[in-house]
């Protein structure tokens, strides 16, 4: 008995549409720009842990050039602490992953150390946890705050975390004069103004990270202080 293609052919295709998995969603732009800082973090920061492992070395074999080296390890410090912080201020930020907030501290002070600005710090619980959109976002607020603060002066950084993802931030700037960039509120609202140069693509990148993670973000700034706010909603459960 011969089969009719025809009639079979029906079936084919429903088991076919039943095997198939639903096609990913887009990606945007944004979210390629994140993967490409994380992949380009990721893979420096490793040989730049490594030239400041060899100056140690190199202190200990030639002490006579403790002067020359020691210029060497500060800038490979740096660089690796620029790369960490970097890492999680512009990189992607996947569902699910927690950093301890003990580790955000550590990366902070290490990342503006040589700053004009001191950070005060206060997140709660050292064992505490922070959702990788949360201190994402903390990162970003950060950087507008220190940036604010062209003379130096004091910033503090208060912040809740919560089980699953959700966050209370706020971050002030004061003890010296504040300026912003003639366009940084526009950006933060999200309202029309020129692209950013390079060294100001924190800020619409601090609300697109907002935006992102569900948060409502606010600011407030004076000629003397800054003050920025956001609340995270905790993370969507995934549909299975």
């Amino acid at each position: 008995m011969s089969l009719d293609a025809a009639a079979c052919a029906p079936a084919v295709a429903s088991l076919g549409d039943e095997a198939a998995e639903p096609a990913p969603a887009p990606m945007s732009e944004a979210e390629l720009s994140a993967l490409m800082c994380s992949r380009i973090c990721h893979d420096l920061i490793s040989p730049v842990g490594a030239v400041g492992n060899g100056v140690e070395l190199m202190q200990e074999i030639a002490p006579e050039m403790t002067e020359e080296l020691g210029l060497i390890g500060d800038s490979a410090r740096a660089a690796a602490a620029a790369l960490e912080f970097h890492r999680i201020a512009f990189g992607a930020a996947a569902p699910g992953e927690r950093i301890a907030v003990q580790r955000l501290r550590r990366i902070v002070e290490e990342r503006f150390a040589r700053d004009r600005a001191r950070i005060e710090w206060d997140c709660g619980a050292s064992e505490a946890e922070a959702g990788r959109a949360a201190a994402r976002l903390l990162f970003d607020m950060l950087l507008v705050a220190v940036g604010a603060l062209p003379r130096g002066g004091r910033i503090t950084v208060t912040a809740e975390f919560a089980p699953g993802g959700a966050a209370s931030l706020a971050v002030t700037a004061g003890g010296g004069p504040t300026r912003l960039p003639e366009n940084a509120r526009a950006w933060l609202d999200g309202a029309p103004a020129p692209r950013p140069a390079p060294a100001e693509v924190h800020y619409p990148l601090t609300r697109i990270n907002a935006l992102a993670c569900g948060a409502r973000l606010s600011h407030e700034a004076s000629a003397e202080s800054l003050a920025l706010r956001a609340e995270v909603p905790a993370e969507s459960s995934p549909a299975g």
